[in-house]
């Protein structure tokens, strides 16, 4: 990877350590633009955030239950 693909497309580390507020829409400003530009062209983070979010849904629906 060189140095305007991690500028532009962020990491899988850094990806993955910031998906959580992603998801939570916490995530604003240069930290979520390079978060969306690795998942739109990161197959392998972007398959991990569905499972992610697929994980979520599951747990609320469990709060929804009680």
């Amino acid at each position: 990877m060189t140095v305007i693909d991690y500028l532009l497309h962020g990491s899988h580390d850094e990806t993955q350590r910031h998906m959580s507020a992603y998801a939570e829409g916490e995530l604003r400003g240069y930290k979520g633009w390079r978060v969306s530009r690795h998942l739109a062209h990161c197959a392998m983070c972007r398959a991990l955030y569905r499972s992610f979010l697929a994980a979520l849904d599951d747990l609320r629906a469990l709060g929804r239950r009680e």
